[in-house]
């Protein structure tokens, strides 16, 4: 069902950044199929250290946080928030093309 979506949607591990999940857009989108060991920002920012408007220390359980992102010309929607996986505590993102929404 994920899948089918229009939105990126990826969980990751709340303090290693470790992807435990990333939906058929977001991998097309970032030509990564296999994130097995990967963090996320190697994924999406293509960097090697955790992004700096990454604010896992406002999220809570059960309730959404949500930005807007600018990048080239483009407004993302990013909603956020904590999670359980697998036991452990994550952080589920969802990233949408907002300029296409308006």
């Amino acid at each position: 069902m994920l899948d089918e979506l229009d939105d990126i949607i990826y969980v990751c591990d709340v303090e290693t950044y470790e992807l435990y999940y990333i939906n058929k857009l977001g991998k097309k989108l970032t030509g990564v199929y296999d994130y097995t060991g990967k963090k996320c920002y190697e994924v999406f920012q293509r960097g090697e250290e955790g992004c700096s408007d990454c604010k896992k220390d406002c999220l809570e359980q059960g309730t959404f946080r949500t930005k807007i992102k600018k990048e080239k010309n483009v407004e993302f929607l990013i909603k956020e928030k904590l999670i359980t996986w697998n036991g452990k505590p994550a952080r589920l993102q969802i990233v949408a093309d907002n300029s296409m929404k308006m």
